[in-house]
C-alpha cells in the first residue's frame, strides 16, 4: 500500500501506520524484520486513535507529535 505520498509512522517498536489519503494501515513487526498488514481501512486522523486505544497500542512521543501535524482529512483545511 505505500506509494511516495504516503506518510509512514512508527507507532511503537512493533507497529507502524501507513497513511495513504483517507485510507490507513497498520503494520507489525514480524522476527524477521518483515512487515505484516495487521488492518486497513478508510478513516480519519482520529479513526487511528480509535484504533489504537482499542487494541491497547500506546504511541511514542514522536508518532503523537506526527500525528499532531496531519490534518484530520486528505483535503481538510484547518481553520486559521
Amino acid at each position: 500500500m505505500t506509494s511516495t505520498q504516503d506518510t509512514i509512522i512508527g507507532l511503537d517498536r512493533k507497529h507502524r501506520a501507513i497513511r495513504g489519503g483517507n485510507r490507513w494501515a497498520v503494520q507489525r513487526l514480524l522476527p524477521d524484520g518483515k512487515w505484516d498488514l495487521v488492518e486497513a481501512w478508510d478513516g480519519n486522523r482520529r479513526s487511528l486513535y480509535h484504533w489504537m486505544e482499542k487494541h491497547g497500542i500506546v504511541p511514542s512521543r514522536e508518532a503523537e507529535e506526527l500525528l499532531g501535524t496531519l490534518p484530520e482529512n486528505t483535503g481538510f483545511r484547518e481553520r486559521t
